[in-house]
């Protein structure tokens, strides 16, 4: 694989990395407000239970019962807040962000992929080249020699050479099929 290529996924890569990390940082804020929000309104909830209970018991007080109203109201005020807080951390939530790393990271490894494939087949044109040369000095060697009536009778081809001369693919190899 080229190094242009390697350098061009490498940057897509950190880009979507960096884009990914901004992201996060906005959700996690605005997840935080959600969970504040919340812990507000247990807040005001326990305290309107606190004040429940001391009216049941006979211990409340005109201050309390004010309380209990005013509580009511904040209730209403942060349960609306709180709709709006999570509706806005759901949307910030950073699915896309997520998925264009996942395809960056995809695609270089694809190339990697491809590149490796690339190599294996180089390295077999290489070892087929030198068995070629290999086999025509065989070949040479037997002329000087006098048996040139077949190359079969000087060398016998591997069965696996035969079987792909003969129907160009890798049926009857045993496990490469």
């Amino acid at each position: 694989m080229s190094t242009a290529i390697i350098d061009h996924h490498a940057r897509s890569i950190a880009r979507a990395r960096l884009a990914l990390e901004e992201a996060q940082a906005v959700h996690t804020a605005a997840v935080a407000e959600v969970g504040r929000l919340q812990q507000r309104i247990a807040d005001c909830e326990a305290r309107r239970a606190a004040i429940t209970s001391r009216r049941l018991e006979g211990e409340s007080s005109a201050d309390e019962a004010s309380e209990f109203v005013a509580l009511a109201g904040d209730l209403d005020v942060l349960r609306e807040l709180l709709a709006d807080a999570q509706a806005k951390a759901d949307q910030l939530f950073p699915g896309e962000q997520r998925n264009a790393l996942a395809r960056a990271e995809a695609a270089l490894h694809e190339h990697q992929q491809q590149a490796e494939f690339d190599a294996l087949i180089e390295h077999a044109r290489e070892v087929e080249a030198a068995y070629v040369q290999a086999l025509g000095r065989v070949w040479e060697a037997a002329r000087e020699r006098g048996h040139v009536r077949t190359f079969g009778e000087v060398f016998a081809l591997h069965q696996t050479v035969l079987n792909l001369a003969r129907h160009n693919s890798f049926f009857g190899l045993g496990g490469r099929q």
